[in-house]
């Protein structure tokens, strides 16, 4: 199980550099890192309702957007 677990981990973590390179061809850098973002959301979104996961606090929300937009904006200048 262990075995098979990192080997599908090292088989996704090789093709991004793929599809990166392909859709690079067809969207911005811009959409491409939208996108990206946009997926893992809704990956993420998927699993904490499939395990039952509250929703945040409306102060949570806050911290989560500002973080967010530290992240999104502030991040790729670094």
């Amino acid at each position: 199980l262990i075995w098979s677990a990192a080997l599908i981990t090292v088989v996704l973590w090789a093709s991004v550099y793929l599809a990166l390179k392909l859709s690079l061809e067809v969207f911005s850098p811009g959409e491409v890192a939208f996108l990206r973002s946009f997926s893992a959301s809704i990956v993420l979104m998927a699993y904490a309702w499939m395990v039952g996961m509250p929703l945040p606090s409306g102060r949570q929300w806050l911290e989560v957007a500002i973080i967010g937009v530290v992240g999104f904006f502030f991040y790729p200048m670094s």
